[in-house]
């Protein structure tokens, strides 16, 4: 299996959040190296009562993708929609660019298209 990172977190009686990050294969594994780590005496009977928090963090995706190939597909797009596919899926552009156009905030900026 592949390590993830992880934040293993818990409020004591007083209220303070502790934290820790670990890595681990599994969500009990997380759990346990977390508490481990935050308190050497979680195997104590004072445990059972209480929740702990486990998020796990994956590694972000990138991908490079070539306007040129984007401009193509819009086009195999706008002609679907013209064949009824799927009409009103994608706005076209207009020809005065994308001045103007505002984004899905409001805001009017250069490049920006309305939202989708």
């Amino acid at each position: 299996m592949l390590k993830r990172n992880c934040v293993v977190k818990y409020v004591d009686t007083s209220g303070i959040e502790h934290t820790v990050r670990v890595e681990a294969e599994s969500l009990f594994e997380a759990a346990i190296r977390g508490l481990q780590r935050l308190d050497s005496s979680f195997g104590a009977g004072m445990w059972d009562g209480m929740s702990i928090t486990v998020e796990v963090y994956a590694e972000p995706t990138t991908y490079g993708v070539m306007v040129q190939k984007l401009k193509r597909w819009i086009k195999s797009e706008e002609n679907h929609a013209t064949e009824g596919a799927n009409p009103g899926r994608l706005p076209t552009p207009s020809r005065g660019g994308t001045k103007g156009l505002k984004n899905d905030l409001g805001n009017t900026r250069p490049g920006l298209r309305p939202p989708i």
